[in-house]
């Protein structure tokens, strides 16, 4: 059987594939009929070609694009079983080996790529908010920061008082309102002085991105910026990057408000889910302040008996053993929250409480003298806050449009979340946790790795020195 990979880019026009592999071979036994469910040929583009009316022509192979004019070539060749070379299904079998081994040893940068979603905010024409968060990937580790791949996909927006076309063909204007002028940025409606802000933004953000762009030591080196023309919301947007811009197997995403606190093993997270010990890990949230303690939220809301079998899938990956003084109650990690103050007293206080936990408890454990063991628990939350995701369960999973499990303008934990937690009350915890594999990190230190800069609310420091000065 012939048959083209997954496209680099998923459009019908992209003949770029993945790999150069074009040759599959599998027994059909006489007067077999081979099928395949679930998907068409025509989704995963096998092989197509412009259809006339002689085979000779089907050979050359002539595209087309009109949508007429489209079908797929399936060859299928008799030969004795004898002759059969059976290598192709034994690599089959060792699917997982294979992936192991093709990328478990590849350098970072060849393996995840950052995607950093954003849109029109209070604190536009500046970039001090972006500055901020990229300025923390240096704790994401050096190849995070500084090798790695970054796509900065700025959504589109609405003008307030702009005509556009409603249902059945009619102009309205775009007047809808909002409580305060955050929210009406939250849902991609911008006064005139906005855009106009906004445009600037974006000027700024190319221009860091451009003059990174021989600087090794920029956490903008490796970065470009991805406008869009017309509001898609966060999930949309993503999406857009994930089909057009990504071509790592794995993608890390985040807000553009969300900076990393201290050091976090982003690459040994991915390694992780590389290696597939533990069967496979699509999902892994890195821990927020509203997560620390997932097992005791997940334990109050259904209950011991339920609340066991969470801790029994709770994963411990051998990539997760780490130096014990970076990571755990005593790791030096806990140093490099720059907060002072109220909040420093705020911190120490939620890890105090950490400790009496569930969450803390029930890490028991052991590892090897000078080493912590950090853990993987599983969430039915699909937290857009910082995450690495595989590519492909993003790409062909969470936003197939088959199973609109993400709308247009809105966020993905908004549908997602709730999805998983049907499924998992109609099927049972491990299996309507299965499709979608989604865990939680945490080194039981009590210290979460991400914060919140509240961009929508978020004061430049040259509007700060404004209002200082009462202009």
């Amino acid at each position: 059987m012939q048959f083209m990979d997954k496209p680099i880019e998923r459009r019908i026009e992209s003949w770029d594939i993945q790999s150069p592999n074009h040759n599959y071979s599998f027994v059909m036994e006489k007067n077999t009929l081979v099928t395949k469910k679930g998907e068409s040929f025509w989704n995963w583009r096998s092989r197509i070609a412009a259809y006339t009316n002689s085979i000779e022509d089907i050979d050359k192979e002539v595209i087309d694009t009109s949508e007429s004019n489209r079908c797929i070539v399936l060859k299928f060749v008799h030969t004795n079983k004898a002759n059969i070379n059976h290598e192709e299904e034994k690599k089959e079998e060792n699917d997982e080996i294979d992936f192991k081994q093709l990328y478990y040893n590849r350098p970072l940068e060849e393996l995840l790529t950052i995607v950093v979603t954003t849109s029109p905010i209070k604190s536009n024409p500046s970039t001090e908010v972006l500055e901020k968060t990229f300025e923390t990937f240096v704790l994401g580790g050096h190849a995070f920061a500084f090798k790695c791949p970054k796509v900065v996909v700025c959504d589109g927006c609405r003008i307030l008082g702009d005509a556009v076309q409603g249902r059945g063909g009619k102009t309205q204007k775009i007047s809808k309102k909002y409580s305060n002028a955050k929210q009406s940025l939250r849902n991609g409606i911008a006064t005139n002085d906005q855009a106009e802000n906004y445009r600037l933004f974006k000027v700024g953000m190319n221009k860091l991105c451009a003059d990174a762009a021989n600087n090794e030591t920029s956490p903008f080196h490796n970065a470009r910026v991805v406008e869009l023309d017309d509001r898609h919301g966060y999930g949309f947007a993503l999406r857009h990057a994930l089909y057009h811009e990504v071509k790592t197997p794995y993608v890390c995403v985040i807000q553009h408000d969300r900076t990393f606190m201290r050091r976090t093993p982003m690459e040994e997270v991915v390694r992780a889910m590389i290696n597939k010990e533990h069967g496979d890990i699509k999902y892994v949230g890195i821990s927020m302040r509203s997560n620390l303690s997932y097992r005791d939220i997940f334990i109050s809301k259904y209950g011991k008996s339920l609340g066991q079998e969470l801790l029994d899938m709770v994963i411990y990956p051998e990539e997760l053993k780490l130096d014990s003084s970076l990571y755990g109650p005593n790791g030096s990690s806990l140093h490099d929250i720059e907060v002072v103050g109220k909040l420093r007293k705020t911190l120490e206080s939620i890890a105090s409480a950490y400790q009496h936990n569930i969450q803390c408890k029930s890490h028991t454990f052991e590892t090897e003298e000078g080493k912590h063991q950090l853990s993987l628990t599983p969430t039915l939350y699909w937290y857009d806050n910082t995450h690495i995701v595989e590519t492909s369960h993003y790409r062909d999973y969470i936003f197939n449009p088959h199973y609109r499990m993400v709308a247009r303008g809105g966020f993905v934990e908004d549908r997602l979340s709730p999805l998983i937690t049907r499924r998992v009350e109609r099927l049972g915890l491990k299996k309507g946790h299965d499709k979608f594999k989604s865990y939680l990190l945490d080194d039981h230190s009590g210290y979460f790795f991400t914060g919140h800069l509240d961009g929508g609310s978020y004061i430049s420091q040259e509007e700060k020195d404004k209002l200082k000065k009462g202009t």
